[in-house]
């Protein structure tokens, strides 16, 4: 794949940085859906908006067909017409079917703002001093830090200003310095050091052109590394049976059990390919086709949604379920019957209930997110009653802190959420929470 030509072929400098990122070819426009501070960005050939005073447009290169993004003719003329239209409504319009505010009223989305921002402000109480935010397992990071970094971009928020903007340099440079010399983006090298590789990789690739040029200069570099790590993963290490070719799984040979790839970390390391195309890097096609073919085995016609791994007896999950249309969307393929089954699945089977999971191996928060990203990417009816379930729920169950914590543990009940501790369970929430603020590129639409 011919990688988009990046309109800034050197880190921007900090004087030349927009108040909402740069460097990567979006088009930035204020949005209707949220506060004034909140920017939607849509992609178009080779073009850049910039909200830097009056609006500015620059005209790059269009790259070659990607299957992960469809592209506009590269030609300048539609270029332009595209910024005639932007400037008469002053903003990018959504497509008819498209109406994430629809989801929930008016009063809804302003108690959600107001819960993120209490979230957010316990969320820092929990980063060290050498910019980790706090885990209840320290293998996995940088991957929990990566998360909150994740939940700060996902409200609004840039390194190095407002508020925030320290605590996501530091940040950064935390998981920039966990990176091993293989390129692997963890603290220590174990079994399941792949979700915090893929959330890493995520996380470093939307903020490449955010931050200012010394980390983009240090951040450029690890993305790359990590890129040639996952693809290295996803082809050398051998598989068992060739239904799980082109994907992913766990580091450590020998521990992986019957299958050696699975849906959860492939979803992660498919979201950082479509991170690292969006920032300008060059990812294979054939990395995310054959991923995405992996994904699609895992969709079992008698559930009607998809499993951990093909051809096991994995039972379904809404977790999963998100997961494999998440990744599908990731790939380029949108709204698959396959994807629709599976939203028809998470809406059959979505307790209504604070900590609720469906019968098997079904952790609360992580379902939530997965869920929540995944409806969002088919949109429609699917999107707007899971949602306004979810936030009725997570409105009413935030503590005094701000904090989403795990219920009481009950026997028999997979939680390993609760192990995580409460900057992962909140840092997860704020993303289940805020798809529709449509602000950081691989969250949207």
């Amino acid at each position: 794949m011919k990688p988009a030509k990046r309109l800034l072929q050197n880190p921007p400098q900090r004087s030349q940085r927009p108040q909402r990122g740069s460097g990567t070819p979006f088009v930035y426009a204020q949005s209707p859906l949220r506060s004034s501070r909140s920017l939607r960005w849509k992609s178009v050939c080779g073009t850049v908006f910039k909200p830097i005073g009056n609006w500015k447009l620059e005209i790059g290169n269009c790259p070659t067909a990607s299957p992960l993004a469809p592209r506009a003719p590269g030609v300048v003329a539609v270029a332009l017409l595209f910024l005639l239209s932007v400037a008469s409504s002053a903003l990018a319009q959504e497509p008819p079917q498209s109406a994430p505010q629809d989801a929930v009223d008016a009063l809804t989305w302003r108690r959600v703002d107001q819960s993120v921002e209490r979230a957010l402000a316990f969320l820092v109480t929990q980063q060290l001093r050498d910019g980790q935010f706090q885990s209840g397992n320290s293998k996995s990071q940088p991957g929990v830090t990566a998360l909150c970094g994740m939940a700060l971009l996902a409200a609004g928020h840039v390194p190095g200003q407002g508020p925030y903007g320290e605590h996501l340099n530091r940040a950064i440079d935390y998981v920039l310095d966990s990176q091993q010399s293989d390129g692997l983006l963890s603290r220590f090298r174990y079994t399941h050091s792949t979700y915090s590789h893929g959330i890493a990789g995520i996380f470093l690739a939307e903020v490449y052109g955010m931050t200012d040029r010394e980390r983009a200069l240090r951040i450029r570099p690890a993305v790359e590394r990590a890129l040639k790590y996952s693809i290295d993963l996803q082809y050398q290490q051998p598989k068992r049976r060739v239904l799980d070719r082109g994907a992913w799984r766990y580091i450590v040979p020998g521990s992986f059990g019957e299958c050696d790839s699975d849906l959860s970390v492939t979803c992660w390391m498919m979201c950082f390919l479509r991170s690292a195309e969006n920032a300008g890097f060059d990812v294979p096609v054939k990395s995310v086709d054959d991923s995405a073919g992996f994904v699609g085995r895992c969709f079992v016609p008698s559930y009607g949604t998809f499993i951990y791994a093909p051809q096991t007896p994995e039972r379904p999950n809404r977790a999963m379920a998100g997961a494999g249309m998440l990744a599908l969307a990731m790939g380029g393929r949108h709204g698959l019957p396959v994807a629709k089954a599976a939203g028809d699945w998470i809406l059959a089977n979505n307790p209504a209930s604070y900590g609720s999971t469906v019968p098997g191996a079904e952790r609360y928060f992580y379902a939530m997110y997965h869920a929540s990203q995944g409806t969002f990417q088919l949109g429609g009816e699917h999107w707007r009653r899971f949602y306004s379930q979810l936030a009725e729920i997570f409105l009413a169950n935030q503590n005094d802190q701000g904090a989403w914590v795990h219920p009481p543990r009950r026997s028999g009940v997979i939680d390993s959420d609760h192990w995580s501790g409460p900057a992962y369970t909140t840092a997860l929430s704020i993303l289940a929470l805020t798809p529709a603020y449509q602000i950081v590129p691989i969250y949207q639409r």
